[in-house]
């Protein structure tokens, strides 16, 4: 098996109240112990040559020893990038100032009032300062992540136009999901969290030709991290929603599970932040049953990829047609 990418989940502690996410609902939040990191995780770093960790959470920045588990993934050889939506960054900086190469900013908001509708707590202010003391601070590459809904689907082209005065290298938008076992959740999808993608056709129709504009105006910018077809199936998933319908893309395979591994606070990993098979890390990947199965499904199940993968829009820059492998 090849491996070239690792999600390291430090935490499930969160500090916004985004009502698509459950971290912030965790009453006993679990933290990954950094000697497991420096001792575990970056041997196998090594051993098998992976160039990516993605460091997130919920709220990677209310770690104690972030600055260490940074640490130890750059000596092990790879990148490190914080996802992070700034709240706590000020108490980690200075041990993580030179260490960090990339950072997604979690920006859901063109302004005060969007930005607190999607995230629950009004801290724009203080999310575009840090992209912009980040800019001038280190050499990082910066990006934002956008996750589009209800709240925030009439003022894209805004968020488009800040992250341009903001002098980002990348921005991403996002559509939700839902899966039971994401985000924090622990079992049913919360009502109000399905609520919160609730449009109307007209609202669809209107997203799909700002999305248009975004991509138009992006012939000059060069900002966006996903192409016009990845931002065409958002505007296709809010569409489905505001019929009702369910929303399928062709079979396709997506490589993240392939050849990712996520790993999570409580020492556990899988395959796919998106899938629920779960199995010791001491297991992983190599002789892990959830894994080898993972592997033996995506590649062989049709009714495995529809169930799993072929409505997830998470990682859809990563996906292949079945007929063309």
């Amino acid at each position: 098996m090849y491996f070239n990418r690792i999600f390291l989940l430090v935490t499930d502690a969160c500090d916004s109240r985004c009502t698509l996410c459950d971290y912030w609902l965790t009453k006993n939040p679990k933290f990954i112990d950094s000697d497991f990191v420096e001792e575990k995780v970056a041997s196998f770093i090594k051993e098998n040559g992976v160039s990516v960790v993605c460091i997130s959470g919920g709220e990677p920045s209310l770690h104690p020893d972030l600055g260490k588990i940074v640490r130890s993934v750059r000596r092990a050889g790879a990148t490190a990038t914080l996802t992070t939506s700034t709240t706590r960054l000020e108490t980690r900086f200075e041990e993580i100032r030179d260490l960090v190469t990339h950072y997604m900013i979690s920006l859901d908001g063109a302004d005060r009032e969007t930005y607190r509708g999607s995230r629950g707590i009004d801290l724009f202010d203080h999310a575009v300062g840090w992209i912009r003391r980040l800019r001038v601070e280190t050499s990082a590459d910066l990006a934002i992540s956008c996750v589009l809904q209800a709240c925030n689907i009439a003022s894209i082209r805004l968020i488009y136009e800040l992250a341009i005065e903001l002098q980002v290298n990348r921005i991403f938008f996002r559509v939700p999901d839902f899966k039971p076992h994401s985000f924090g959740r622990s079992g049913l999808t919360r009502s109000k969290t399905l609520k919160q993608v609730e449009v109307t056709p007209s609202e669809a129709s209107a997203l799909a030709a700002d999305l248009e504009w975004i991509i138009k105006a992006d012939e000059k910018h060069k900002l966006l991290g996903q192409s016009s077809g990845n931002l065409r199936r958002k505007a296709q998933f809010f569409q489905c929603v505001s019929e009702n319908a369910d929303y399928e893309e062709e079979d396709q395979l997506c490589d993240v599970p392939l050849t990712s591994l996520v790993i999570h606070a409580d020492g556990t990993c899988r395959p796919c932040f998106y899938l629920p098979q779960v199995q010791p890390f001491n297991r992983a990947p190599l002789e892990g049953s959830a894994f080898l199965d993972v592997h033996s499904r995506m590649l062989n199940d049709k009714d495995f990829r529809k169930q799993w993968c072929n409505a997830c829009q998470q990682f859809d820059g990563h996906k292949h047609l079945i007929e063309r492998l």
